[in-house]
């Protein structure tokens, strides 16, 4: 189960700086697409889970261009 608030804090204070390595904007841009994919599988507005789902696979997206 997902601390949703967690893993907001937890993104915003590890977010990679322009300098960073790919694998670790790579790893970042993994967790945000598991927590855009939680908030999907939470919401109770279609529309809202199916943009939280564009938001997961344009996350998971810049992983594998990261990494």
């Amino acid at each position: 189960m997902m601390n949703t608030l967690i893993e907001l804090q937890h993104l915003a204070a590890h977010r990679p700086s322009a300098i960073a390595p790919p694998d670790e904007v790579a790893a970042w841009y993994r967790d945000k697409a598991l927590l855009h994919q939680h908030l999907a599988l939470e919401s109770r507005e279609p529309a809202i889970a199916a943009r939280e789902r564009l938001l997961a696979g344009a996350a998971l997206r810049r992983a594998a261009i990261a990494g």
